[in-house]
């Protein structure tokens, strides 16, 4: 959905691209092109690429007839560059320095606003503090303080936000009684409303769902990377619990909803009429006695008015204790849920989620509970997989436009052998540049599978005209390579120059689209390289597989 504009506009762009091609510019080329001859004249340009298309065509030599060599190290080279992925990490998308992150202090409960206001301007000036600081605004109440902090930005020649915010981190961990939560604004966090890291623990008692999530906390922190772990089940608020003993009550001819009815009543008042004055109804609420509502033991005493016409006290058929009760409950399948989140910091998605998971596998679930690793986590690998078989569709989507326009399913094979090549550049590009493989890198992958068959398609196609008109193979191989130097190297220059801009990430935003335009500049770059020494290979050895079936009885 994100990158639909984009495929639109490439798909778009390159068909009339085509139509241009077929039709304004070889009227423009009859127009406006003139060859002028010039005697005993030659540019260096000219003569530094005569010589650079000499040593090409000895190297070209040299490598046809050496093919297992070639081939060999093709491999060699591939397995190499396909392995340096081990070691970049994968993330869901790349993090952009928004200049901005959020500080939230959460209260104990009863914390008066006076209270709130003097730790929010403490927290204030140890932040002000630091380099690089814009502005911060405050929106603050009795249970909690939210500061937004803007930041001058990486972008505009200040440090990058999460190093701030990590700063920041370590000067609020000494504020005690107060639970300080420092996140960095991502676009993809606000847009899928999830932490990188999340973790669900299911089960059905509370208590037990409180310790899991505690040890998990625990567990989390120590690993590098993890910043600000917490659990979804905050401390609750102090609350009266009364437990109706039925039986009890049956004797007295009361029932559960008669007594809740009446502690109701006491608590929140009751609705007797309506009082009606200049054609405005006014409610009258009735409510107990303010000294039966002021404490645990007055509420003990409370009378409740029988069938029978008597009263006996609440305590005779209920049990009444002072609880701490949870703030909220969530469920997913009807089964309650505890959450486990955290930020990251100077490490990958992939690599700390994966080192979470290890450490989780050796703690000792309680029987019925069960845990999910989630969060940004979950939807990259969701969209890795989803690319990735949207991948190998381009691919075979590819190969059938090359077979039905060669009529042949052997050269279109040939061709496709660029396809793994541009992978591994790609690959090595992230690993060169440190970025990790993320969904804008696959997208990047995706567009390399259309691309860099051009190069093999120009090439594979001169040589089957040039051995058309009689010339023997090996000739046909080495003087299609030369004279299709040059248009392979524009074609490739132009689109690599075209991304440079993108691959630097200039401009706001432009982290995301970084490792898309890496992926493409080197992907292209080593198969382009290759294609002009490999393919011509793979070619010479596909043609004499052919050729020895065709000498087949």
């Amino acid at each position: 959905e994100i990158f639909r504009e984009l495929a639109l506009t490439v798909t778009l762009s390159l068909f009339a691209s085509l139509v241009t091609s077929l039709t304004l510019i070889p009227m423009m080329a009859s127009k406006l092109i003139v060859l002028k001859r010039e005697k005993n004249i030659e540019k260096s340009g000219q003569n530094l690429y005569r010589r650079f298309v000499t040593v090409y065509r000895r190297g070209l030599k040299w490598s046809l007839r050496r093919p297992y060599i070639i081939l060999a190290s093709g491999l060699v080279i591939f397995a190499l560059c396909i392995s340096s992925l081990y070691f970049v990490g994968a993330e869901y998308f790349p993090e952009m320095d928004r200049g901005e992150f959020t500080i939230t202090a959460n209260f104990p409960p009863g914390t008066i606003l006076a209270e709130t206001e003097k730790v929010s301007s403490n927290i204030e000036s140890l932040v002000i503090s630091l380099p690089d600081i814009e502005l911060l605004h405050s929106a603050i109440n009795s249970g909690r303080a939210t500061i937004t902090v803007l930041t001058k930005g990486s972008k505009q020649g200040g440090r990058n936000t999460a190093e701030i915010a990590d700063q920041a981190r370590g000067l609020l961990q000494d504020i005690a009684g107060v639970d300080i939560d420092v996140s960095v604004s991502s676009m993809m966090t606000s847009s899928f409303g999830n932490s990188p890291i999340s973790i669900s623990i299911q089960g059905k008692d509370l208590k037990i769902l409180e310790q899991i999530s505690n040890d998990f906390v625990e567990i989390v922190s120590r690993i590098e990377g993890t910043r600000m772990v917490a659990s979804g089940l905050s401390t609750g608020v102090p609350e009266v619990e009364i437990t109706v003993n039925r039986y009890k009550a049956s004797q007295y001819g009361l029932t559960t909803a008669q007594i809740a009815n009446t502690v109701r009543s006491l608590m929140n008042g009751k609705t007797v009429t309506r009082y009606r004055l200049d054609g405005t109804e006014i409610d009258v609420n009735i409510i107990g006695q303010e000294q039966l509502r002021s404490s645990v033991s007055k509420l003990r005493q409370l009378m409740i008015m029988t069938p029978l016409g008597t009263t006996v006290p609440l305590l005779e058929v209920a049990e009444i204790q002072e609880v701490v009760g949870p703030q909220s409950i969530n469920r997913e399948g009807q089964i309650r849920v505890a959450q486990v989140t955290s930020q990251i910091f100077l490490k990958d998605l992939n690599t700390i989620s994966n080192e979470i998971r290890n450490e989780l596998a050796k703690y000792q679930m309680p029987a019925g509970y069960s845990y999910e690793v989630g969060g940004e986590f979950s939807e990259m690998v969701k969209a890795l997989k989803d690319l990735s078989q949207a991948l190998l569709l381009s691919v075979l989507l590819v190969y059938m436009v090359l077979a039905s326009q060669f009529e042949s399913l052997l050269y279109p094979f040939i061709i496709m052998f660029a396809v793994p090549l541009s992978f591994s550049g790609g690959a090595l590009g992230l690993f060169l540049t440190g970025k990790a493989l993320s969904v804008p890198a696959m997208i990047g992958a995706m567009i390399l599978a259309g691309v860099v068959v051009n190069d093999a398609i120009v090439l594979i196609d001169y040589i089957n005209n040039r051995r058309e008109r009689g010339e023997k193979r090996l000739e046909a191989i080495i003087n299609a390579g030369a004279i299709r130097l040059r248009p392979i190297l524009i074609t490739t220059l132009t689109t690599v120059l075209g991304l440079i801009p993108l691959a630097l990430g200039l401009g706001e935003g432009s982290e995301a689209l970084a490792p898309m335009a890496i992926t493409v500049i080197f992907g292209l770059s080593l198969a382009t390289l290759l294609t002009l020494v490999f393919i011509p290979v793979v070619y010479l050895l596909i043609d004499n597989v052919s050729f020895f079936r065709r000498r087949l009885p």
